[in-house]
């Protein structure tokens, strides 16, 4: 970032925010040596007594009662002692810090730390004289940076629900304790408030959470019956899973602290297999760590690399053809701010519409009789009997306001549950979201970003080519991560679905006092005891009443709305903010490129330098990646020592079939062994292939198994291989092969004709579908031809061969591909190409399915293409081999169609939809 020039750091400014202060934070994190774990759980789940099992020793105080009421980080120290961080300075000695030192875990110590951590009774809603106690003990478990750290239980007070918030997000790994003896199990209540403070205090984008850096342990599993045990195992992971997709059964564990601590001088089954699950999330967490950092890293690199190379590119022009440009493109800048402006006003409108929808729905269904009726029953079912003195009105008013409250929360639950009506709409939203946000995506690259970065072949850097990076988040273009942020998913934040019902989590607060005024108003003591005895269903009603009228009359009930929609609105806002901010970029960039008045020369001598550093830059991130970050799911000097059949060989290197585990069993896998070693200098060539592998995920196109790697201490780079789904034929040979399978070779049969027909008409569907997927995942496949798609044994269809495959977005319209398929623009001096360029050479394919045969077998076509000719050669619409029958008129004008000027060609959506009705 130092040697580049100052207009290009104002570039990355204005879309990221302070560079050098995110560098900072990224080398900060990166410096931490600190790893906490945090231990979360349900009030009196036994959190305190499980840590002391863990531990191996009694350091915290536990009892049958909830005991923790403040944070308490237990770190590694030689010396023991607790460190009492004060929120007011002690009155004896003026100090807010107090250091108690220990002689073991001893009564006298615990109870002179548990007068800190511990607050019984109704203290425990109230404030603590202390926010942190720390306490230092010689584990090594804890060497090397790792802390423990004991939080007050969730769903207490929302002082304590707070601070144990503040943690989640800056946790290295999390385990939450479950109380297996409440009635009812998990309570996801509570689980969710925790998640929901998480995302509100947490930091926004250099730390998120790692859901799968997280354990669930369900203590006291001692207390539920035998006979119940699995069907609490399926209800914990049943609700579980609805607030933590990503959960797998791995990541939950059975015990009894109680138990374990019992059974001394061994270690019980039970608690040996959560030692190990602890131990299994360490690498996890600080791999996550890297892979944050690093992410950030990779996008600045890779944002400063495209802008580097619109400048290197504009320098091969003369100042009046840059000066052209530049009002060309500031024109087209225009365009694109209308253009996002009234399709973000739509998202607006359509977002406002279906929470408007949502309020009366739900409106309707709290204000019905039968519901009001049914939050009274439960209600009722819970409130005191009598009242036996007027000392007791208060708490009994309290009482039914809160219960009133709580069935009307779970009135809500239920209908959302039952008419799954949140999750539906927001659903609907976020796929028109998506819609909408390619269509600005798409704008904004091709009127914006082609117009400034065209090819660079002529220059001396034409060898360096952009990559995509093998990251966790890499389906996001570089305009997705700015607007949503570089490391978090767009809709589900952190992978855990907080979402519709977290608003309904606040909601046992809601009104209350309002409520509790209202009463108190109406009656004095005595008259209310009276009329509470002589007709509790009828004051229950009433309460009811006005729980749901408040609800729905104040705005609560819209707040709760909001709340359930709180991710697409967020989006939205993200959106609407990040939209200038990009148009501002460009608009610098552009004037920039208006006002240089440098000589070509010295332009070229100031950028070819910085441009190949950037890439040498992003080959040596990329080669980190692999070696430190990407999971490597095979050895590679493992399959090579196994039995290998060459089943293929190219530039690339060689193929062979080998058998992998995969899905507990064996299978058939191609695996394509890269010809030399991969280092910095070449690495971004073997990323291409295995990221669209690795991304692009359809049934029409090859399955991708795996990476397998192996060091090379000589170079210091890897031997990588890409394992993939292992299909016998290509298309080509496949139809070539069988006359039967294709229609040209029967014209006096009109049966095998119509047979013939049909079979390469449900091949040339299910290639469109491939291709209609590849493209929206934005990618281009750049070398389209019938060897490149695979046939498995069951006659499906697989587009393989993605290496020469490319994001949009990293498109620098380097020629590529087969001449002979590929589009005339492809290899048209430095004019742009798109993923129409892909469709051209459909064309080709369709002609030769027809007939089974390579479009070679037209000597006098080729004959043409070899002169190379100003003017492109027309494709032939039928092949000359004798007794066939040309395709049919239908098939003819497709493959006209895909042979027409760039902006005239159907999309391959298009495409899949003429084929479907093809009729012979």
């Amino acid at each position: 970032m130092r040697t580049v020039e100052h207009d290009v750091r104002q570039h990355l400014t204005i879309i990221f925010g302070d560079i050098a202060d995110i560098l900072k934070r990224c080398r900060d994190q990166l410096e931490k040596d600190d790893c906490p774990i945090l231990v979360a759980g349900e009030t009196s789940a036994g959190k305190s007594t499980l840590l002391n099992v863990m531990l191996g020793e009694n350091i915290l105080p536990a009892t049958l009662l909830s005991t923790t009421s403040v944070i308490c980080e237990i770190k590694y120290g030689t010396r023991k002692k607790a460190v009492i961080h004060l929120n007011e300075p002690d009155p004896d000695k003026g100090i807010k810090v107090l250091n108690l030192y220990l002689n073991g875990p001893t009564e006298v110590d615990l109870k002179r730390i548990s007068q800190y951590i511990h607050t019984k009774g109704e203290a425990r809603d109230a404030s603590s004289t202390c926010n942190k106690v720390e306490i230092y003990w010689p584990l090594p478990l804890l060497e090397g940076g790792i802390f423990i750290v004991d939080s007050p239980g969730v769903g207490e007070n929302s002082l304590m629900d707070e601070r144990v918030g503040k943690y989640i997000s800056e946790a290295y790994a999390f385990m939450y304790v479950i109380n297996s003896a409440n009635a009812g199990g998990v309570q996801p209540g509570r689980l969710l408030k925790l998640l929901e403070l998480s995302k509100r205090i947490g930091p926004k984008d250099l730390h998120l959470f790692d859901p799968k850096a997280a354990i669930f342990v369900c203590n006291k599993w001692d207390q539920v019956p035998d006979h119940e045990k699995e069907e609490v195992k399926r209800d914990t992971m049943r609700k579980l899973k609805q607030y933590w997709p990503s959960l797998d059964e791995s990541q939950l564990f059975y015990l009894s602290a109680v138990k374990a601590q019992e059974a001394v001088g061994y270690v019980t089954d039970d608690l040996d297999k959560l030692l190990d699950g602890i131990d299994s999330l360490l690498p996890q967490s600080l791999k996550h760590k890297l892979t944050l950092q690093y992410s950030w890293i990779w996008t600045l690199v890779k944002e400063a690399t495209k802008v580097v190379r619109a400048k290197l590119n504009n320098a091969m022009r003369s100042r009046e053809e840059r000066q052209t440009k530049a009002r060309e493109v500031l024109e087209r800048l225009e365009n694109f701010r209308l253009f996002t402006d009234r399709h973000i006003q739509k998202l607006a409108e359509d977002l406002a519409r279906q929470a408007g929808d949502a309020r009366k729905l739900l409106q309707t269904h709290l204000l019905s009789d039968e519901t009001k009726a049914i939050i009274a029953r439960d209600t009722l079912k819970k409130a005191p009997s009598l009242i036996t003195s007027t000392t007791h009105c208060d708490s009994v008013r309290e009482q039914i306001a809160k219960l009133a409250l709580q069935h009307t929360e779970e009135a809500m639950r239920s209908w959302d549950s039952s008419h799954q009506y949140f999750q539906n709409i927001e659903a609907d939203i976020i796929k028109n979201f998506k819609a909408i946000f390619n269509l600005i995506e798409e704008k904004h690259h091709r009127e914006i970003e082609q117009a400034l970065n065209t090819d660079l072949k002529r220059g001396p850097a034409a060898s360096a080519q952009d990559t995509g990076v093998v990251i966790e988040d890499e389906e996001l273009g570089v305009l997705e991560k700015v607007i949503f942020g570089v490391t978090a998913p767009i809709w589900i934040p952190v992978g855990i679905a907080v979402g519709v019902l977290a608003a309904i989590v606040g909601l046992p607060i809601i009104g209350v006092q309002a409520i509790m005024e209202k009463r108190d108003k109406k009656a004095v003591d005595k008259k209310f005891m009276k009329a509470y005895n002589e007709d509790r269903e009828g004051y229950i009603r009433d309460i009811t009443d006005q729980t749901v009228q408040e609800l729905c009359e104040t705005g609560q009930l819209k707040d709760f709305v909001d709340g359930c929609l709180e991710r697409p609105t967020e989006c939205l806002r993200k959106l609407k903010n990040a939209i200038p901010k990009i148009q501002e970029a460009d608009k610098q960039m552009i004037e920039a490129l208006e006002n240089e008045c440098r000589s070509q020369e010295e332009l070229l001598s100031l950028y070819r330098p910085q441009f190949q550093e950037c890439n040498t830059l992003q080959g040596k991130l990329a080669l980190f990646n692999l070696k430190r970050l990407r999971q490597i799911e095979y050895n590679l000097d493992e399959l090579l020592a196994s039995k290998l059949h060459e089943i293929g060989s190219g530039g690339f290197g060689k193929v062979y079939k080998v058998q992998v585990k995969r899905q507990g069993s064996l299978k058939e896998a191609a695996l394509k062994i890269t010809k030399e070693v991969v280092t910095e200098q070449n690495v971004i060539q073997f990323h291409n292939e295995e990221e669209c592998l690795r991304h692009l995920k359809d049934p029409h196109i090859v399955d991708y198994y795996g990476l397998a790697a192996a060091p090379h201490p000589e170079s210091g780079g890897l031997r990588l291989g890409v394992l993939m789904e292992c299909c016998p034929h290509t298309l080509l040979s496949w139809l070539s092969g069988h006359k039967e399978r294709t229609p040209a070779w029967w014209p006096d049969d009109e049966t095998k004709m119509t047979a013939g027909f049909n079979t390469v008409r449900d091949l040339a569907l299910q290639l469109c579908l491939g291709l209609k997927a590849i493209h929206e995942k934005k990618y281009m496949h750049r070398d389209l031809k019938l060897e490149n798609v695979l046939v498995t044994e069951e006659g499906v269809v697989k587009i393989a061969d993605l290496g020469l495959a490319k994001r949009l977005e990293d498109m620098t319209n380097t020629p590529a591909g087969t001449p002979l398929y590929a589009a005339p623009e492809v290899f048209r001096g430095r004019e742009h190409y798109d993923i129409s360029a892909d469709i051209y050479s459909l064309g080709f394919c369709l002609l030769e399915m027809w007939y089974g045969r390579s479009v070679k077998e037209d000597m006098e076509y080729l004959e043409k293409v070899d002169r190379r000719p100003q003017t492109p050669v027309p494709p032939p619409t039928k092949l000359p081999i004798p007794n066939t029958v040309p395709p049919c008129s239908g098939w003819v004008s497709l493959m006209k169609g895909c042979w027409k000027d760039p902006k005239s060609r159907p999309p391959a959506g298009d495409c899949v939809r003429l084929m479907y009705k093809m009729k012979l």
